[in-house]
C-alpha cells in the first residue's frame, strides 16, 4: 500500500552526494588519507591510527585535551562509502576505487588505457585516448607515416635530416616514433611508442641499424618505451 506522500517503500533509492574537497578526508596531523580505524579526542578532532599510536596518553594538538580511545565511527563510516573516479572518467574510464583503501591515487592510474596521449606530429595539439589516437592520425596525418606489421621484419629508414619517422602498426595499432636529434657528443635515436604504460599495450621490441658508409652500428631491444607525449629536447 503507498504512503499518503505517494512514494511506496519499494521506490525508496539511494541518495549519492558530491564531495568537492577531498582533502577533508585526510588526516589534519599527517596529511595523509584516513582509514579505519580513525580516533579522536574529547573535543571531537580526529587523527589516523598512525598518529593515535604516536599520540597515545598525550594531548591532542588542536586543543590540548586528552586523545583517549574514542572511535570517530562516523567519520568512519564516511571514507568508507566514499569511492574515487578514475581521473581519465570523462575520456571513458569507469574504474572506481575506494578511497579508504587505495587513498587518492590507485595503481590503476598508473596503467589507465583511458590516460591522454599526445599527436607525435610536431605542428599538431591534438590529444585524446589511446584508442583515438590511432583514427586521427591515419584522418590528419596520412601522407607523414609509414606502416608496419607486428612479428614481422620491415625495413623503415630515417635519414639524419628528416629528425621524425612516424610509423603505425598496420591500419588502427600503436604509433612508433623515431627521432634523431643532434647532441654535443653526436647523435642520439630514440625509439617509442606513443601509448600508456597498459599491460599488453604497445609492447614492441625492435633493432637499430646505423649506416654511414661501410660502417654499420647495430642496437637491440627487447622493450620499447612507451610515452604519452614526444619530446624534441635531446636526450
Amino acid at each position: 500500500m503507498d504512503n499518503a506522500g505517494g512514494t511506496s517503500s519499494g521506490d525508496v533509492m539511494a541518495q549519492h552526494g558530491i564531495l568537492f574537497e577531498l582533502d577533508l578526508l585526510d588526516c589534519p596531523i599527517c596529511c595523509l588519507p584516513l582509514t579505519s580505524p580513525i580516533f579522536q579526542c574529547e573535543n571531537g578532532h580526529i587523527q589516523c591510527y598512525r598518529c593515535y599510536k604516536r599520540l597515545m596518553r598525550y594531548k591532542c594538538p588542536s586543543c590540548s585535551l586528552p586523545v583517549g580511545n574514542i572511535r570517530s565511527r562516523l567519520v568512519e563510516r564516511i571514507v568508507e562509502a566514499v569511492n574515487i573516479s578514475c581521473p581519465n572518467a570523462r575520456l571513458g574510464c569507469t574504474k572506481k576505487w575506494s578511497y579508504s583503501k587505495d587513498g587518492r591515487e590507485s595503481s590503476h592510474q598508473k596503467e589507465c588505457s583511458f590516460t591522454l596521449c599526445y599527436c607525435p606530429d610536431p605542428n599538431c595539439y591534438y590529444t585524446g585516448a589511446y584508442k583515438d589516437l590511432a583514427a586521427h592520425f591515419i584522418a590528419k596525418h596520412k601522407a607523414n607515416y609509414s606502416k608496419f606489421r607486428s612479428g614481422q621484419t620491415d625495413d623503415a629508414w630515417l635519414r639524419i635530416t628528416e629528425k621524425v619517422l612516424v610509423l603505425q602498426e598496420n591500419e588502427d595499432g600503436p604509433l612508433v616514433v623515431v627521432q634523431c636529434l643532434k647532441g654535443a657528443h653526436g647523435l642520439y635515436v630514440t625509439v617509442n611508442c606513443i601509448a600508456p604504460p597498459t599491460p599488453g599495450v604497445g609492447e614492441f621490441s625492435y633493432r637499430l641499424l646505423f649506416r654511414s658508409g661501410i660502417h654499420d652500428v647495430a642496437y637491440r631491444s627487447n622493450e620499447m618505451t612507451r610515452i604519452q607525449k614526444l619530446s624534441f629536447e635531446t636526450p
